[in-house]
């Protein structure tokens, strides 16, 4: 009966397939079905394709399916295959996942959709991930067309829009620019030739001018971005070397941004103040600086000149040289805190010359006029305005303290020609190798004390480091017979001490007297010390104190031995120093209760952490 079978048949089919479908659940639990990476990396993929097709961009939607964490999927199931592949060099099994990426032109597509940006935030998940595939990739990916071309679209898109990621985008361009330096093979996929007005035209680094817009971003994207603009300025090829000397403002424009840190400066400063201008200030002086040391020579010769013409010229100098006393101040204090930025020989002689000049021959009066701003500045040691004379001390500690052979040439070393302040017929020869014994012993001897805990020994023992510093920084400078100094390995001095001149014509070639106006200027500032204050008789003593340090028979000779070999009327340390030495004995016969006032004096100085 046809009736009662079909009920029949029904029940024994929905049975079959109740049963069924319990079998492939308890199969997929016993033994579930693995998705190869391929698969998985294809579901995550049309999740991506599924959304988009839609149309409606809503961020609702874009989180509630999981976009963002398809596309982070899919990235790390490329990076994870590449990886294990390559851990395996025999292994025949092709990279099919990254195989699937360039067929599909998938990275055409990213790119595409980080430009519209919909739904807005989505560029930047895009740019990050870009960022990781091509950076952490086993090997480079940019060889490919599919690949490179939508980046460099990409990039020329992003680069005239306002409203863009820039840290994101910035650490994409680096990224680029590092594989690139890498692997130079591939520049020529990112120059373009771009049309001139005139009908010419030029090849254009789109990277360059990318970074180069994105400098004076706040935070880490400025960072990155001046980062990247040093990377490609040591990429040695023609194209891109024409391209930056020729067709940009690149020179120009580090200068201007530079010269306009540097004017908005604050013109009050205190020495324990760093301001946020100031900060902005180093950074671009660090960046000149870079450029300096690392970029392409022609490069280099480019920014010197727009640096000399623009900036030290133009700016710097006429500022330190202003008249009002607050401003002068502050625009040496500034100076002297950004000298350890000058670490490029060139930028630093290029600095030096302009506060000292460049002079060949012993010091004269005529050297006055010549170079002004050496003459002021020197000159300011005696300023009547305290806060100027310790700024422009200290910044004569700071150059003397760098070692730099124009700076002691300058200053002191072309002026001590033995002719015009040593004694005819003085033994000095061996009167400098007593005098180095001396020092040495001096060094390995500390005085007795009291009560033991003066401190004196932690001071030789920096003394003895100082020495040694300034020894190895003079190693490297060139000798020259005509500075009047040597190595201590070698001893023949150009004395020329038969020459026939008298003490009075002597003394006017060794300028007044005294080695050259900054040692006059010293040795008259230490001997008002009774009148200056705590902090600049300091300093003061310190420039000595560095200039001690410098491994020069002839300097060691003039600064701490007793004027017994030198011509009368010259002027020494030595000599300065026993005049005050018989003023205090007088003050002390004057003083009453002068040694409790020492003992006390001694005390609060030791204690005063302020006082540096």
């Amino acid at each position: 009966n046809k009736e009662l079978d079909n009920p029949y048949e029904e029940t024994m089919s929905g049975w079959f397939e109740t049963a069924t479908s319990f079998l492939d659940d308890l199969t997929q639990i016993i033994a579930p079905v693995v998705e190869t990476p391929l698969e998985d990396f294809k579901t995550h993929w049309r999740a991506i394709k599924d959304f988009y097709s839609d149309g409606d961009y809503e961020v609702e939607a874009f989180q509630s399916m999981e976009i963002p964490e398809h596309l982070v999927s899919m990235i790390t199931i490329l990076l994870e295959e590449e990886r294990e592949e390559n851990k395996e060099l025999d292994n025949p099994k092709f990279h099919e996942c990254l195989e699937f990426f360039i067929q599909n032109r998938i990275m055409e597509i990213l790119c595409e959709l980080a430009i519209i940006n919909k739904p807005k935030g989505v560029r930047k998940l895009i740019l990050t991930q870009v960022n990781a595939l091509l950076s952490y990739m086993p090997h480079s990916l940019l060889h490919n067309m599919s690949v490179h071309g939508p980046i460099l679209k990409l990039v020329k898109e992003l680069s005239a829009t306002i409203d863009v990621e820039n840290m994101e985008f910035v650490a994409l361009l680096c990224s680029i620019v590092r594989l690139l330096k890498r692997e130079p093979v591939l520049l020529s996929f990112f120059i373009e030739e771009t049309e001139l007005g005139d009908g010419k035209k030029v090849s254009e680094f789109l990277l360059f001018s990318s970074l180069l817009q994105h400098m004076k971003d706040p935070g880490g994207a400025g960072d990155a971005a001046k980062d990247g603009v040093l990377l490609i300025l040591q990429i040695d090829d023609p194209i891109i070397f024409d391209y930056i000397l020729n067709h940009t403002s690149f020179g120009s424009r580090v200068v201007a941004d530079l010269c306009q840190y540097y004017k908005a400066l604050p013109i009050c400063k205190t020495s324990s103040t760093k301001s946020d201008q100031f900060t902005a200030y180093l950074i671009q002086l660090k960046l000149c600086n870079e450029i300096l040391l690392n970029a392409l020579p022609e490069i280099q010769i480019q920014l010197l000149r727009e640096l000399e013409e623009e900036f030290f010229d133009a700016i710097l100098g006429p500022s330190l040289l202003q008249p009002n006393e607050e401003i002068a101040r502050s625009m040496t204090m500034y100076l002297r805190d950004s000298l350890p930025s000058f670490t490029a020989p060139t930028f630093l002689r290029q600095l030096i010359v302009l506060l000292l000049g460049e002079f060949e021959q012993v010091e004269n009066e005529d050297d006055q006029s010549s170079h002004y701003l050496r003459y002021t500045l020197i000159s300011r040691i005696h300023s009547d305005d305290t806060a100027l004379c310790m700024s422009t001390l200290k910044l004569f500690e700071s150059l003397v303290g760098l070692y730099h052979r124009e700076v002691m040439y300058n200053l002191i070393l072309r002026n001590l020609i033995p002719k015009y302040h040593i004694a005819p017929n003085s033994q000095v020869e061996d009167r400098i190798s007593e005098l180095r014994t001396t020092i040495s012993s001096w060094l390995t001897f500390p005085p007795e004390s009291e009560d033991g805990s003066t401190g004196y020994e932690a001071y030789l023992v920096d003394a003895s480091q100082q020495i040694t510093y300034a020894k190895m920084a003079c190693r490297k400078w060139v000798e020259d017979a005509g500075l009047a100094f040597h190595s201590e390995s070698n001893l023949s001095f150009p004395w020329e001490t038969s020459v026939e001149i008298s003490d009075e014509e002597a003394g006017e070639l060794f300028f007044r007297n005294s080695g050259g106006f900054f040692l006059e200027s010293l040795f008259d500032k230490l001997r008002q010390m009774f009148d200056n204050s705590l902090e600049i008789n300091l300093v003061l003593t310190g420039i000595f104190a560095k200039l001690a340090h410098y491994p020069f028979p002839l300097l060691y000779l003039y600064l701490l031995d007793k004027p017994t070999h030198l011509r009368p009327g010259i002027r020494s340390l030595w000599e300065t120093m026993k005049e005050l030495s018989d003023e205090i004995r007088t003050k002390i016969d004057e003083t009453p209760d002068f040694k409790e006032n020492l003992t006390k004096a001694r005390y609060e100085i030791q204690t005063d952490s302020d006082v540096t």
